[in-house]
């Protein structure tokens, strides 16, 4: 295992079921936009002629995930219950 067709497990497609834990929910930031996040002209450009201001800056929302089930895209990825995972939320 390892080729180079093969994906890392740290960036493999998983199907999750379980619960949000909003208590324990982190933001990250402030940060920059992420690429291709704004329009390159008008309001949404983050260009002072624009409604933002010329660094817009953001967060992003990073929620655990308490696991009750979970398995590969193709069958072979499997998580005991009881694992927590991060997710990013988006920006």
């Amino acid at each position: 295992n390892g080729g180079a067709d093969e994906p890392s497990a740290s960036f493999r497609r998983l199907t999750v079921r379980g619960s949000y834990d909003h208590s324990r929910e982190i933001l990250m930031g402030p940060r920059g936009p992420p690429p291709g996040a704004l329009a390159s002209t008008g309001p949404g450009s983050g260009r002072s002629s624009g409604g933002m201001s010329s660094s817009p800056q953001g967060y992003f929302v990073v929620t655990p995930l308490r696991v009750v089930g979970v398995g590969g895209g193709n069958g072979n990825g499997v998580v005991e219950d009881r694992t927590t995972i991060l997710v990013n939320r988006g920006w």
